[in-house]
């Protein structure tokens, strides 16, 4: 393995810890804030189209991801 690789596994593998941390810690905010709010949210048209977005942007960037030709 060159030395170039090396330093790529290696940051790699920090930015993949790093991520881990910052999802676990969003997820236990989202199960103190059902604790606080002791319901289920609702949500708006607004609201769910803004919690839509990041979750569905890879599509924005490649549109034929999900084509319905693939699905058969």
């Amino acid at each position: 393995m060159t030395p170039l690789r090396f330093l790529l596994v290696c940051f790699a593998g920090w930015m993949n810890h790093r991520q881990q941390l910052i999802i676990e810690y969003l997820q236990e905010e989202i199960r103190v804030l059902h604790e606080q709010l002791g319901k289920r949210p609702r949500f708006n048209d607004e609201q769910r189209r803004r919690l839509a977005e990041p979750a569905c942007g890879h599509r924005r960037h490649n549109p034929t991801l999900f084509s319905t030709s693939e699905r058969n």
